[in-house]
């Protein structure tokens, strides 16, 4: 019976401290935050508004995509039909243009070369048309005698290596392959929401994760056409690198966040996209006069992203502006400790929750 009685005494106790908090937090509640947003008590209608502190900040705004590295891949093959004698690269090489991939047995040439100059020779007492025919053979025979060494066409890195020696070469037989390093691009699709604001042109960091690496570029082309993959519309884009990626690890075939910087400016004045209204007159903010009644101060606003809007003209650093109770408005984001959602009702306020 005692045990009983101890625990209802402490189930009371209980609920007058939960009580008393509660009292406490509401009377409270017209200074619910003593930094730059503050829920405020109207006093002429005993309802609650929030208010924010005109700040100078930075307002970065991008647009993040998922993407992967991909490149320029050229196929050597051989215009001749003539036996491999020697292979000078393996896979996993690097090479530059000029170096030397492949050689192909000079006999055979060098017997078609000369057959074709005794031709040439025979035929210059002939008909005009028979000597330039010969001469068209003549010039073949030496081009492809200076080409028994086939050379690398671009600066890469050998993704393979399909010729062995002995074996015939031919227009159908792909020899070696090479990644060309300096055609690095990243390849990615944007949402057809974000086609109005992402343009050629645009700045990009790209993000390598697994190397710990971050390389800036820009949006080098938009796809004229969207792709529809169930029932998701999107549009193809690429993006360069401002430098060799290569040099930091990057291969063809990794994936990659990549940030569309759409905005970047520093040290400018905000406020959050829900605080502007506007009518015939012009955008305006709205502030409390000292007998507690709202007025309108038309201003001139700047660049906007979906949660703020930069103030040219119209309002001083440090005003403290009225942000009405609208819960249908998205919440606005980044503007820092003490941010509250106005979902405050007449008579009260409920369910302010700090972003």
């Amino acid at each position: 019976m005692k045990k009983r009685s101890k625990i209802i005494i402490w189930i009371v106790i209980l609920i007058l401290i939960v009580f008393a908090a509660i009292k406490l937090f509401k009377g409270s509640s017209g200074t619910a935050d003593a930094g730059q947003n503050q829920l405020v008590q109207n006093g002429n209608t005993g309802g609650y508004f929030l208010t924010y502190r005109v700040e100078k900040k930075e307002i970065p705004d991008a647009v993040e995509l998922f993407g992967s590295v991909d490149a320029d891949i050229y196929k050597i093959t051989s215009k001749m039909n003539e036996e491999i004698e020697q292979v000078y690269v393996k896979q996993g090489d690097t090479v530059k243009v000029g170096d030397p991939l492949v050689r192909l047995s000079e006999t055979g040439l060098r017997s078609k070369y000369l057959a074709a100059y005794r031709d040439y020779e025979s035929s210059l007492s002939g008909a005009p048309i028979d000597v330039q025919q010969k001469k068209i053979d003549l010039d073949l025979a030496k081009k492809n005698l200076d080409n028994v060494i086939i050379k690398s066409p671009a600066n890469g890195t050998v993704k393979s290596v399909s010729a062995k020696v002995g074996e015939y070469s031919s227009q159908s037989s792909e020899l070696v392959s090479i990644v060309d390093t300096s055609s690095l691009m990243a390849k990615a699709s944007i949402d057809e929401l974000d086609i109005p604001v992402i343009k050629k042109g645009n700045k990009v960091i790209i993000e390598f994760s697994s190397l710990n690496v971050k390389i800036s570029g820009y949006i080098s082309y938009v796809s004229p056409s969207a792709a529809n993959s169930g029932g998701m519309v999107s549009v193809p884009v690429e993006i360069s690198f401002d430098e060799d990626a290569s040099k930091y690890g990057v291969i063809s075939g990794m994936s990659c966040k990549i940030k569309v910087l759409l905005m970047h400016k520093q040290n400018i004045l905000v406020v959050p996209v829900r605080a502007v209204y506007s009518d015939d007159s012009g955008e305006y903010l709205l502030v409390m006069d000292e007998k507690g009644v709202k007025q309108k101060v038309y201003i001139k606003t700047g660049e906007r992203t979906v949660n703020v809007v930069e103030i040219l003209e119209g309002i001083k650093e440090g005003t403290e502006i009225i942000i009405e109770e609208s819960p249908d408005v998205p919440v606005p984001e980044n503007l820092g400790k003490g941010y509250y959602a106005s979902v405050c009702k007449q008579g009260g306020y409920d369910a302010c929750n700090r972003v």
